[in-house]
């Protein structure tokens, strides 16, 4: 229901989106191979590009689409029609927990948000990059946080918390306790 600017890049696959039918609509797209159907305009063929600008709506769509190889798909449907195929989305965050001073985040459901943006599910998983396996069996995360083997995780400003247990207060490890672990060396840096 209101503007919105964004860009989507696939370097292999298919870009899908559906626009409201009372939306202008700025698209600029480009495929290096494949196929460009906006709107019902199409495009197929080695370095396709197309843009378009429907010129009036209720607010602004601004879409700036790139696939390397595969296919950009735009359409318009009706707000109050369903798009087959994709169930509506509803947002319901789960209840902060707590805030530590170095922006990470708990929540009661046990997730972790890093200050940066990384996260770790309630399942205990992510997709953060591991730069280190601990002789203790702990994980050094690429954003310095480490995953204990219990489960327990220190953030990168030295909090040490227990999601599976949420609201219990998070303690600060003392700079006396404090261990700094070896980096892995990049492949360039290797002998």
């Amino acid at each position: 229901p209101e503007s919105l600017t964004t860009s989507v890049e696939v370097g292999l696959g298919h870009i899908r989106i559906v626009v409201p039918d009372n939306a202008r609509v700025q698209i600029d797209a480009r495929v290096g191979l494949g196929s460009i159907d906006i709107l019902g305009n199409s495009r197929d063929g080695y370095r396709r590009a197309f843009s378009i600008d429907t010129q009036s709506g209720a607010h602004t769509i601004k879409l700036r689409l790139r696939v390397g190889v595969g296919e950009i798909d735009v359409q318009r449907v009706s707000y109050s029609d369903r798009y087959p195929g994709i169930p509506p989305v509803t947002f319901v965050p789960a209840p902060q927990a707590q805030i530590f001073g170095d922006g990470t985040e708990v929540y009661a459901d046990g997730s972790v948000v890093f200050g940066d943006g990384w996260r770790i599910e309630p399942d205990g998983s992510f997709q953060i990059p591991i730069v280190a396996q601990l002789n203790d069996g702990s994980l050094q995360l690429d954003n310095g946080a480490i995953i204990e083997p219990d489960g327990s995780i220190t953030t990168p400003g030295g909090f040490r918390i227990d999601p599976r247990n949420a609201r219990a207060p998070a303690t600060t490890v003392p700079a006396s306790t404090t261990t700094t672990y070896p980096t892995v060396p990049t492949p360039e840096a290797q002998p």
